[in-house]
């Protein structure tokens, strides 16, 4: 029969259950939300009435986890960075064991469930935080901070419907494995207990490992940290020293054998992790951060906004940490990872500001749990219920402001679907690698570069026919490249010592001419190759095409204009490249005299060729209007020299500079380009096009 004091605590404990389900309930409502805004904003950002991908990476664990549905993962050849084709990974990400093993069990189409699986994992992440901040600061703080954790913008935005990627339990499975190490310091806890705790700790750390395949070298130091402490903390533990500290031991041996690295690369890849974060630029290549978004650094109001709602926010946040972590301060030794981790957030690379969320949430936390224990007693629960209704407001005011639509549309989308049945099934499609994964998912063939191997080296030679002013140069390359890969530029480049100018220049020389006139070609500019050598050399640089190419240009592709040129123009001696000025405008209305968008984003008067949009006003040298079947060519005398090229069919125009007006992929894009040397497969204005692209040789595969 139940004491007095036990049915108090039961009730408790009911109670708090509760609260935590409510809590969790709102983490979904508030990430589900986003369904009803996006069929509201445009049908594009959904696939039927179903959501669709709201990332470009959450497309390599789906591809993986369709293939394992379809029962080919082991037997099919990877989609993936084509002509390398790594092969794939021996285990299948867990993430898409569990969403294959889920879409077959419970009936759900497998977009519909990786849309919706972090919605439902993000959520989870009040549970941890509940019991780290009970903890630190006790239980009014532990359900607000839990609370909070659930509306930190960023942890949203990475954790919202569509964002299929590991984020969620990256934070949710460390967190778990800190509240597990802070309860086993309470002097209360029994043996039994104890050794529950240890095998789920231990569990958790498995689960974690095969869970965020990315970074191993991360997940080990998460795993292994609180451990390390709980042995430098062992004289606190309710049992002696000597039994706890050898099964702790025994537990961070059990977690480094299960490690798919050695106790030494951790360290090595830590560093490397480094280099390729902070786009460290070494030898003939510039660093690789600068051009990915979640890479960069933030600026400290953007950082304060996406971490904690905002500035004012931030600071009463980190203050109630400080006040908790003086009251407790061995517990509070536990969350340093994820403070270190989620400050490179702001040092560093913005994707690490998930690791924050649970340090702010603790922080706001602590701070109602002040008001609530300092004010009047009188005013002490309408305060409290006040500040917590406020910060509340402020989290979900900012979220709002944080969220994302997919990249990829669903208009898109049908397009590539389409791809399958336009192309030969050893067809490469020759991308930029920001829709590697997505293109490899539903066109089902290989692409040259993705959200995984996209360094500056893959990057450049992905760039260079894109900025080649020769058709012929462009799809010569491209061949060359489909057959030899990245050994077969580094050729080149070891020919003249490492010159990438020189290289660059040479490989867009020759395949500009062609085989034809390779000889002619190298004698006149290249002397520096002897007779001898050109008869392999022009073997070697224009192979056989043994698979079909296709040319992919989208918005994403032309948006990052000032990217790929920029790598194009890359001068290693002087770390410096140009970058031109290219923007694209969308849904262009026409009248008599005038182009605009009917929101007034942007206004051209025809007859003056003056431009503004954006509160900015261009004085046009070059108006190009082009028609199905003319061209009609407006130039202003006397000018700057920016051009705006407008396509009526695709309503669509590009306000840019000389440097990029004659790339090839410009003039395709634009469909000024009429070459030999690529056919129009599928071109649908300005978000898709697909090129069928023939070399100089008539040896083409069909």
């Amino acid at each position: 029969m139940l004491t007095g004091a036990d049915s108090t605590r039961l009730a408790s404990i009911v109670w708090v259950g509760l609260g935590l389900l409510t809590i969790v309930a709102l983490g979904l409502v508030v990430r589900l939300d986003q369904y009803l805004a996006w069929a509201a904003l445009s049908p594009t950002y959904l696939l039927g009435d179903a959501p669709i991908l709201s990332n470009a990476d959450g497309y390599f664990y789906l591809l993986w986890a369709r293939e394992l549905m379809e029962g080919i993962y082991y037997s099919s050849p990877t989609l993936l960075v084509s002509p390398e084709l790594p092969p794939k990974p021996a285990s299948p990400p867990l993430l898409s064991v569990i969403t294959a093993s889920l879409s077959n069990h419970v009936d759900v189409p497998l977009m519909t469930l990786a849309s919706v699986l972090p919605v439902l994992l993000g959520a989870l992440l009040a549970v941890p935080v509940f019991f780290v901040a009970l903890r630190l600061a006790g239980r009014l703080a532990a359900l607000s901070a839990a609370c909070f954790s659930v509306l930190i913008p960023y942890f949203i935005l990475r954790t919202q419907l569509g964002w299929f990627d590991t984020d969620p339990l990256n934070v949710v499975l460390p967190l778990s494995m800190v509240a597990l190490a802070t309860w086993a310091l309470q002097p209360d806890r029994r043996p039994w207990g104890l050794a529950i705790g240890a095998l789920t700790y231990v569990g958790l750390a498995w689960v974690f490992i095969a869970w965020w395949d990315q970074a191993p070298q991360v997940v080990v130091v998460l795993a292994a940290f609180p451990l390390a402490l709980l042995i430098l903390l062992a004289t606190q533990l309710p049992v002696s020293r000597l039994v706890s500290i050898p099964i702790l031991a025994l537990m961070l041996t059990l977690i480094w054998l299960a490690s798919p690295i050695d106790s030494m690369e951790v360290f090595s890849r830590i560093a490397g992790s480094r280099d390729y974060i902070t786009g460290a630029e070494r030898g003939l290549f510039p660093g690789s951060a600068q051009w990915i978004s979640e890479q960069r650094a933030l600026d400290f109001v953007d950082f304060a906004r996406l971490g904690a709602g905002n500035t004012a926010l931030l600071v009463v946040a980190v203050a109630g940490f400080v006040i908790a972590s003086i009251r407790q301060p061995a517990a509070a030794l536990f969350m340093l990872p994820f403070i270190f981790l989620g400050g490179l957030g702001y040092f560093l690379a913005e994707r690490f500001l998930i690791f924050l969320a649970p340090v702010i949430a603790i922080g706001l936390g602590q701070a109602i749990a002040l008001v609530s224990e300092l004010a009047p007693h009188k005013t002490k629960a309408a305060l409290a219920t006040g500040s917590f209704v406020l910060v509340a407001w402020v989290l979900i005011h900012a979220e709002n402001e944080a969220d994302a639509v997919p990249v990829i549309t669903g208009d898109v989308v049908a397009r590539m679907q389409q791809i399958p049945e336009i192309t030969e099934p050893d067809a490469v499609i020759w991308n930029w690698c920001d829709f590697g994964y997505p293109l490899s998912f539903w066109g089902r063939r290989a692409t040259i570069c993705d959200g995984s191997s996209h360094s500056a080296e893959r990057r450049m030679y992905a760039a260079l026919p894109l900025y080649s002013r020769s058709p012929a140069g462009a799809a010569n390359f491209m061949y060359f490249y489909v057959e030899h890969g990245r050994p077969g530029v580094r050729r080149v480049l070891e020919r003249f010592d490492g010159n990438v100018a020189l290289a660059r220049a040479f490989l867009l020389d020759v395949h500009s001419a062609g085989p034809a006139e390779f000889e002619g070609v190298v004698s006149s500019k290249h002397p520096a190759f002897e007779p001898h050598e050109l008869a392999d050399w022009k073997a070697f640089l224009f192979p056989p095409a043994t698979r079909p190419v296709y040319l992919y240009l989208d918005r994403q592709t032309m948006r990052t204009t000032h990217w790929w040129f920029w790598l194009s123009t890359w001068e290693p001696a002087s770390r410096l490249g140009i970058h031109p000025f290219y923007i694209l405008f969308h849904d262009i209305e026409f009248a008599e005299d005038r182009m605009f968008h009917s929101e007034g984003l942007f206004d051209i008067d025809v007859p003056t060729g003056r431009l503004r949009y954006h509160q900015q006003r261009v004085a046009l040298e070059f108006l190009n209007i082009l028609r199905a079947d003319a061209e009609d060519s407006l130039r202003f005398p006397g000018r700057d020299g920016w051009i705006m090229d407008v396509s009526i069919s695709g309503r669509f125009g590009v306000l840019h500079d000389g440097f990029t007006h004659n790339t090839v992929a410009h003039q395709l894009y634009l469909q000024r380009m009429d070459s030999a040397h690529f056919e129009p497969v599928l071109v649908d204005g300005a978000r898709f096009q697909l090129w069928r692209v023939l070399p100089s040789s008539t040896d083409i595969p069909q």
